[in-house]
């Protein structure tokens, strides 16, 4: 078995990391010609307790350089699309993420702070 010890990600090497609490995030997935959504929601009336975040990177892509990601997590659950008027391979979209107010603020400040980045590719 090789040693992974002081080896860096490959594609993932986070430079900074900041964690923010999201209202929702919702995904919509295909499975066998079906369709579901895979969401966190925290005022859900159907599963309680979830607790959705954002984890907001900047990382150091070996082939791309600097870049902004956004990961998703906390608990999560199923439901089936019942209540849409068109169906959804016409969507144009299959995610929503739903930051609360205050967060932006702090998400805006993160963005700022770090802007050093940003300058460094341009």
């Amino acid at each position: 078995m090789k040693t992974t010890r002081n080896r860096k990600p490959k594609y993932a090497n986070h430079v900074i990391k900041k964690l923010f609490s999201l209202d929702s995030a919702c995904f919509l997935l295909k499975n066998d010609g079906n369709y579901v959504f895979q969401i966190s929601d925290r005022y859900s009336p159907i599963a309680e307790g979830e607790n959705p975040q954002a984890v907001i990177s900047i990382i150091n892509n070996a082939k791309r350089g600097i870049q902004l990601r956004l990961a998703i997590r906390g608990s999560f659950h199923f439901e089936v699309p019942c209540y849409y008027v068109k169906h959804p391979t016409s969507w144009l979209e299959w995610a929503w993420i739903l930051f609360p107010l205050e967060e932006i603020s702090r998400l805006h400040a993160f963005l700022v702070e770090n802007a050093r980045f940003w300058r460094l590719n341009s």
